[in-house]
């Protein structure tokens, strides 16, 4: 499978995934693919929650919410 066939791939994954496990899966699969160190995926919803998987370790993710870095992204 060509580079662009599996990019194509991963991101029918991404829209056709079931539930976090799916989603985390495919993000990691996705960073992989494009040789980054890390990828998140984040959404609002209609009522304004927040939510987000990612290859970012926990300690990273506590400081991010802590230091309240949300607000820069």
């Amino acid at each position: 499978m060509g580079k662009i066939d599996r990019r194509e791939s991963l991101l029918e994954e991404l829209e056709q995934a079931q539930g976090l496990e799916n989603l985390q899966a495919t993000i990691v699969a996705l960073r992989d693919h494009f040789r980054v160190d890390h990828m998140v995926y984040h959404w609002v919803s209609s009522s304004g929650e927040q939510f987000g998987c990612g290859t970012y370790s926990d300690a990273w993710v506590a400081r991010y919410v802590d230091q309240d870095y949300l607000r820069v992204d």
